[in-house]
């Protein structure tokens, strides 16, 4: 992806705000439900948020937020 294009551009920064305000939101909003994290950071499909967080960090949502739970205890 040449990042002289200004659609990819585009892309990778919305890439990049949503993978942060995931990481937020796992870490801050521990009341909110995976699938309700998914519809907030403007994913149609909660699997599609699934496949795109585990790109990012390698394991699921949920196993990524447990992980934060375990440290806290």
């Amino acid at each position: 992806m040449s990042l002289s294009n200004p659609v990819a551009r585009l892309q990778t920064l919305q890439e990049t705000v949503r993978h942060q305000r995931a990481l937020d939101l796992l870490r801050l909003s521990t009341h909110m439900a995976i699938d309700e994290i998914a519809n907030h950071l403007g994913y149609s499909d909660p699997s599609n948020f699934g496949r795109a967080f585990r790109k990012w960090k390698g394991i699921s949502p949920s196993a990524w937020r447990g992980l934060l739970q375990d440290r806290a205890d």
